[in-house]
């Protein structure tokens, strides 16, 4: 009998990594969000926030248990659904490369998409924009703030506050 690999090979080029961005989006956003409580923002999260206008070099700037927390999503997922250890390894690059696109302060208007410049209002107005890779999350939890209607991607200067 003849075998259909088709929904094999789908799985492994189109399935899994779908799966990982959703899974990886939807627990970065809520990790993300817990460590902008006030009671772990301070001794957790703050270091990261310290660069208001980010740069790909601050995209890794953080303290060890924020990088540790919001990695997790990425190797759990593998233990709870089928992945190819080299589609694996080329999400975790694409990660790893997205990660410094979102702190490069250079954005591609793509609807649904948490770019460079959701990102930097993230880092100028603390309480929004949380989101990996979508706006999806955002937009329910009531944190999505459109880049475009504020400094500096509307074009004003961003205003510096005062730092401890």
């Amino acid at each position: 009998p003849a075998r259909d690999d088709f929904g094999g090979w789908f799985y492994l080029l189109v399935g899994s990594p779908l799966l990982f961005l959703a899974f990886s989006d939807t627990c970065v956003y809520w990790i993300h969000r817990m460590l902008h409580h006030r009671l772990l923002y301070a001794p957790i999260h703050k270091l990261h926030h310290k660069y208001k206008e980010t740069t790909p070099f601050s995209a890794y700037a953080f303290h060890p248990l924020d990088g540790w927390l919001q990695g997790c999503p990425y190797h759990i997922f593998v233990f709870l659904f089928p992945m190819h250890h080299v589609t694996y390894f080329m999400s975790l690059a694409m990660v790893g490369l997205w990660t410094i696109n979102i702190h490069d302060r250079t954005t591609m208007k793509l609807p649904f998409v948490n770019g460079a410049a959701h990102h930097t209002i993230h880092h100028t107005g603390f309480n929004y924009n949380y989101g990996q890779y979508l706006v999806f999350w955002d937009k329910i939890g009531g944190s999505f703030r459109d880049p475009f209607a504020y400094a500096p991607y509307n074009g004003e200067k961003i205003k510096e506050r005062k730092t401890e």
